[in-house]
């Protein structure tokens, strides 16, 4: 049975699971008892047929509170409760409900040829089943979109509500946070400006998604963070100036990691249709090392007027009035340092987005300290001869394709 009136849904319970039971509702009218009510089924009910409509997550508000969530009515005894709901209310029912959060490891999946790309300067798209370059760069390959993560973002972009959180409300470093009114006062403006904005559009499950591809023929800002990397990056840079690696042949299976990729995809396609005097598209920025005698270039995610904005997802908001929750903050000077003195500039935005609630934050970020501290790696770098031969042999491999 799976609709039935509330005298019909009573005789059910008295019969299936206790005679003595209670009522509670939540919904905002009375019922006759002639009322058709729809159930909805939770894994408590066991096996669910067909047809049936299910609840995701919680049954009640809280832990020991017998009020049920919005937009339910539930019949309860020392047994698994009868949900039920009107029929109108049924598309309200897991409105804001979060899918539960996807595994953060990964493993691998394998992929079939032709491979997807995308050009990174005209971002025009096609097939190929060799390494190519358009517009003379090497192209960006994509992937499908895994069935699972598929799902879960399906049921993300249909429950959001998209919340701008102001920066003072947030745990922040105290060394991070930039404490300047008119900055404050201009992520504040930008911030519910890309709410209404996130708000405003109609959502669409990107298809593919760019993949992370540590071989690469420029050294990028980001090369510049570790020193194993860089040198990792720099002699697969030179090699590929000359020939270009095969194509990737896995890509990651649904899982944090992918949807991470998933939702930088997303993102970058809203930001596009953001028709704003504020906030500007991606555009590639220089960074001159001086130390290294190395020019690097790399892509901020957004541009707030000249200001750039690095745009990171993480599990959920640190808020100052609830439980502390860890954020890797850690992650992101780096990046914030580079992109940041690239622009000539002391500080810049971290567009912080929550994957679990679809909060987010608009954060003046100084990251001057961090800048040192790689400025002081640089400087023992410089002194390792092997390292600066590399260096010497990239500049020469770059001069000739240019």
């Amino acid at each position: 049975m799976l609709e039935g009136t509330l005298v019909e849904w009573e005789q059910w319970f008295q019969q299936n699971r206790s005679e003595e039971f209670t009522i509670a509702s939540s919904i905002e009218k009375e019922l006759p008892s002639e009322q058709t009510l729809i159930r909805l089924w939770t894994t408590a009910d066991g096996k669910a047929p067909k047809d049936a409509n299910h609840l995701h997550g919680a049954v009640w508000e809280s832990k020991g509170a017998r009020r049920p969530r919005n937009n339910l009515l539930v019949l309860y005894a020392k047994c698994p409760p009868l949900i039920l709901t009107l029929p109108e209310l049924l598309p309200m029912v897991n409105k804001g409900r979060m899918p539960n959060p996807l595994t953060p490891t990964s493993k691998t999946r394998k992929l079939k040829a032709p491979f997807r790309w995308r050009c990174r300067i005209c971002a025009e798209e096609g097939e190929t089943e060799t390494s190519l370059r358009h517009c003379g760069m090497r192209v960006r390959q994509l992937a499908p979109v895994t069935e699972g993560t598929a799902k879960w973002f399906t049921s993300f972009l249909e429950n959001v509500t998209w919340k701008f959180v102001d920066s003072s409300e947030l745990r922040i470093p105290p060394h991070g946070i930039v404490m300047d009114e008119e900055a404050l006062a201009l992520a504040n403006t930008a911030g519910k400006e890309m709410e209404n904005h996130l708000n405003g559009i109609a959502p669409l499950l990107p298809s593919h998604f760019e993949l992370f591809d540590k071989r690469t023929d420029h050294l990028r800002v980001s090369d510049l963070k570790k020193k194993k990397k860089f040198v990792e990056a720099i002699k697969k840079a030179t090699s590929i100036s000359q020939k270009l690696p095969p194509l990737l042949k896995t890509a990651p299976t649904s899982s944090v990691i992918e949807l991470g990729h998933v939702f930088d995809e997303y993102l970058t396609t809203t930001f596009a249709t953001l028709d704003s005097k504020l906030w500007r598209r991606a555009d590639v920025v220089n960074f001159f090392c001086e130390e290294l005698d190395l020019q690097v270039s790399g892509t901020p995610d957004l541009f707030i007027k000249d200001i750039p904005v690095e745009t990171k997802t993480t599990g959920n908001l640190s808020h100052k009035r609830k439980k502390a929750v860890k954020v890797n903050w850690v992650n992101y000077h780096g990046q914030l340092a580079l992109y940041s003195r690239a622009c000539s500039r002391d500080w810049m935005f971290l567009l912080l987005i929550s994957r679990n609630t679809g909060e987010f934050s608009v954060i003046p970020f100084n990251a001057k300290e961090k800048m040192q501290s790689l400025r002081n790696n640089w400087v023992t770098w410089s002194e390792d001869e092997e390292l600066m031969k590399m260096v010497e042999e990239y500049n020469k491999s770059i001069a000739e394709e240019e």
